[in-house]
């Protein structure tokens, strides 16, 4: 019985890989859909943005980045949960701009944490600008 079922499996593997392989992403999400499979192709930021469901569903936000100057856009926390929400609480940090809270969470002293600097062990760059 068990070969039968692995037979099934890779011959239903096989036939969604020849059905895949004959369509775009946009049509085979159609067809499965219409179909009434559950399915959502994954989606690039532009095409996310673009959406009609994502842009119903306010998946895009946007927020102050670390420098407190560029305003980036990115995807909110999901799933939206009513009685639970989740929140950007800030932009992605700049390379290096959180080493002395976590190593000084880890135990590590400040003086040590010098050393990594002197040492090019530790480093931090600027908020990351597009262009430069």
């Amino acid at each position: 019985m068990e070969g039968r079922k692995r037979d099934r499996k890779r011959d239903s593997e096989e036939a969604f890989a020849v059905f895949i392989a004959a369509h775009t992403a946009e049509e085979a999400e159609d067809i499965l859909a219409n179909g009434g499979v559950p399915c959502s192709r994954l989606m690039d930021y532009e095409a996310a943005r673009n959406h009609p469901h994502y842009q119903a569903r306010g998946v895009i936000a946007e927020w102050l980045a670390c420098d407190d100057e560029s305003v980036i856009p990115g995807v909110k926390v999901v799933p939206d949960l009513a009685n639970h929400p989740g929140r950007v609480w800030r932009g992605a940090p700049a390379t290096g701009q959180d080493n002395e809270d976590v190593l000084g969470e880890l135990g590590i002293d400040e003086v040590t944490i010098a050393a990594m600097y002197d040492k090019q062990l530790l480093g931090k760059r600027p908020y990351y600008q597009h262009g430069v």
